[in-house]
């Protein structure tokens, strides 16, 4: 869960959730079949690491593997270029019709699976896009990442029942789900107080793990400062270091009890 793959993280491991792992079945299934799939559930909660893991998975076997992100306001026309960029490189130019026809062809003889991030943002007719591909030209896998994802697809007729028994949720974790992840997550948090950890992730991170890591960043960065002077680092998360972190993270004054 949410490890590595956080930028300027040092010192994470990937932990797999639950939820991860009953992703990870849905989207083998979706893959094996040249299926839709979906990804759903609130930002930070480990959608994307998911897709992006299991597409080294998908490369690692032989298979091709293709990452977009779905810009604000993604139009048909983008999916369609961004798509053929990524399957036979520099930027297409054309009439939609033949890009489309020839985007199909490359998705039936390379048969990738297909991940685009952040879909929700696609407009209507970017979403249409992607089913009409997929339904048009089968041969490939299509992945869909998204927090609003449930609300997106009802404005494209048909697709939400595409991938009816092929999508996964990712919820805030809580509990003694949240306290294990975070355990395994970070080497600052490996031996930290359970209490301590819920009262800052009530406080701040609210079981979003993107939260959890701009704090686990600037702890980092605390210790970085402290070992530059000298001076003795914090090997596991205390309250000092917490709010010391918290003050570097440029978040409002606060502190947690010791």
């Amino acid at each position: 869960m949410i490890g590595k793959h956080l930028r300027g993280l040092t010192g994470a491991a990937d932990v797999p959730t639950l939820a991860f792992n009953r992703a990870t079945v849905v989207l083998r299934g979706a893959a094996a079949d040249n299926d839709i799939a979906a990804l759903l559930g609130a930002p930070g909660t480990g959608k994307t690491f998911c897709a992006l893991s299991f597409l080294e998975t998908v490369s690692a076997a032989g298979r091709l593997g293709i990452f977009l992100q779905s810009g604000p306001t993604a139009a048909h026309t983008e999916m369609t270029v961004r798509l053929l960029q990524k399957l036979r490189g520099g930027r297409p130019s054309g009439e939609s019709y033949y890009l489309s026809d020839d985007l199909g062809e490359l998705l039936c003889e390379h048969s990738p699976v297909v991940v685009v991030d952040e879909a929700h943002r696609a407009q209507r007719r970017g979403l249409e896009q992607l089913i009409y591909l997929k339904e048009t030209y089968p041969e490939w896998t299509l992945v869909l990442v998204g927090s609003e994802l449930p609300t997106a697809l009802n404005k494209a007729p048909g697709a939400r029942s595409r991938i009816r028994g092929r999508s996964a949720r990712f919820d805030l974790l809580t509990g003694a789900e949240l306290l294990a992840t975070l355990h395994a997550l970070h080497p600052l948090l490996a031996e930290a107080d359970d209490q301590l950890l819920q009262r800052v992730d009530t406080r701040y991170c609210s079981g979003n793990f993107r939260d959890w890591a701009s704090l686990l960043r600037a702890a980092e960065k605390v210790n970085e400062r402290l070992a530059h002077r000298g001076q003795p680092v914090h090997r596991t998360l205390t309250a000092k270091l917490v709010g010391h972190a918290v003050a570097r993270a440029g978040v409002d004054a606060w502190e947690v009890p010791a």
